[in-house]
């Protein structure tokens, strides 16, 4: 374990694993009540914490996922900030939020860009755990839709920008 500063961040090492057993590791270590997922290629908009855990506390949403803005390329490529990035936005991605139905057949739900409450991971079992799986986030995001008792919420805020989507 890793501490720095007043944040008290902990670097959680995971060899030789997949992306959903890494995050699995890292939401089990947390101490707080929520935990928001990033992908490598998103990068996060300064009021992206703020306004995912104000939506889950207004609603008592236990998953909370949000719009993301197209980077494009030329911002991408230059490891740009979010707010030039933003400003310049080739598109925006908006999920439906928690509607299953519609899931089966297309990820709606959102991507891994989502903020959960610990307690929602721990009822749903954490993320698929299989190696070179790419759509752990849909298959997540499902089975919270399908939970009962678990609020999803989308917000259309735009709040992260993602490299991936040029």
């Amino acid at each position: 374990m890793h501490v720095r500063g007043e944040h008290r961040w902990r670097v959680i090492r995971t060899p030789g694993v997949y992306v959903g057993a890494a995050r699995n590791a890292g939401w089990r270590a947390a101490l707080g009540t929520f935990v928001l997922f990033m992908d490598d290629d998103n990068v996060a908009l300064p009021h992206e914490v703020s306004t995912m855990v104000r939506v889950a506390l207004h609603t008592d949403a236990s998953v909370v996922t949000c719009a993301n803005l197209f980077m494009p390329a030329q911002f991408a490529a230059a490891g740009a900030p979010a707010a030039s990035a933003a400003a310049t936005a080739a598109g925006t991605y908006v999920p439906l939020g928690p509607a299953a139905a519609a899931a089966t057949v297309q990820n709606v739900l959102g991507d891994a860009n989502a903020m959960f409450r610990r307690e929602a991971l721990r009822l749903l079992g954490g993320w698929p755990e299989d190696l070179d799986y790419g759509t752990q986030d849909w298959e997540l995001l499902t089975r919270a839709a399908l939970k009962v008792g678990l609020a999803g919420r989308t917000t259309t805020a735009r709040l992260v920008c993602s490299k991936n989507r040029c």
